[in-house]
Parts: structure tokens; C-alpha cells; sequence
């Protein structure tokens, strides 16, 4: 499962198909599942501000072994931590 923080009144949008995310991509809502290698690109959109610049992670598989890969988004005032525990 990938987990996803953000400020309080950040949206966070992302894509597992290696697409960059637009405010059309699916939003995230809750911890995703990572069952197969996979790239996930996200950014962050605050209320009338521009969107973050696209962050992304590579979740690689390897059956029987705990994984901790991270990624920072930032803007002037969005920080953004993804912590995926495989």
C-alpha cells in the first residue's frame, strides 16, 4: 500500500500508468494498492495556486521483502511525502 500525505487543504491527484497527473487524473482519496511493479506520478493542487510540479516513485515487487521508497513534492507552500511499505 502506497500512503499519500499533503497539507489539510491540498488535493492530491495521481496516475499508476506512467501518464503525467492532471486535475483530471484519479484523486486520491485513501492508501493505494501496489500488488505489481509500478510508477506512480502525482501532484499537488491547493486552492488558487498553480499545481506542484509532477513527483514520482518506482514500486518495485520483490516477494518477501519490505520496501520504504519515498518521494518529495514541493512548492512554495506544499510539501508532500509518499512513504509506500511493500
Amino acid at each position: 500500500m502506497v500512503s499519500i500525505n499533503a497539507v489539510s487543504n491540498a488535493k492530491i491527484y495521481y496516475t499508476a500508468n506512467g501518464s503525467t497527473p492532471a486535475t483530471s487524473a484519479s484523486l486520491y482519496t485513501g492508501p493505494i494498492n501496489v500488488s505489481s511493479t509500478k510508477m506512480l506520478n502525482t501532484i499537488v493542487v491547493v486552492s488558487g495556486q498553480s499545481p506542484s510540479a509532477p513527483g514520482s516513485a518506482r514500486y518495485t515487487i520483490i516477494p518477501g521483502n519490505q520496501q520504504k521508497n519515498q518521494i518529495k513534492l514541493a512548492t512554495a507552500q506544499v510539501v508532500t511525502t509518499t512513504t509506500a511499505y511493500l
